[in-house]
């Protein structure tokens, strides 16, 4: 056990920056902190303050695709403090498969 503690920090010490950085994005807590990035920035484009033909409609589209495709963690917690309808069964097991397995891979 303690070899492949050894091994993983080796690994891990020559890891470039972008390479560490795609391995957080690929964490829960990557995930979660992207996706809340999403939510927060959709929510501030669509403010009424901003007048409708600089609200970049498209561009929210796009972010509103990534968020509800890849990236809907931060939106299921925010439903489930609030007591509103969580997203899909699917998405939620996907989230907690993926919480279970970074917890089994902090074990090892």
């Amino acid at each position: 056990m303690q070899s492949s503690v050894c091994t993983h920090l080796a690994r891990r010490m020559k890891m470039t920056q972008e390479q560490k950085a795609i391995e957080f994005a690929s964490s829960v807590r990557g995930q979660y902190i992207i996706s809340q990035a999403l939510c927060l920035a959709i929510e501030k484009m669509k403010d009424e303050k901003i007048p409708m033909n600089m609200r970049e409609s498209s561009n929210i589209a796009d972010m509103e695709y990534l968020r509800d495709e890849l990236f809907s963690i931060y939106k299921a917690v925010q439903c489930a403090q609030e007591g509103t309808p969580v997203p899909p069964v699917d998405v939620m097991e996907a989230a907690i498969a993926s919480l279970n397995d970074e917890a089994h891979e902090n074990d090892s």
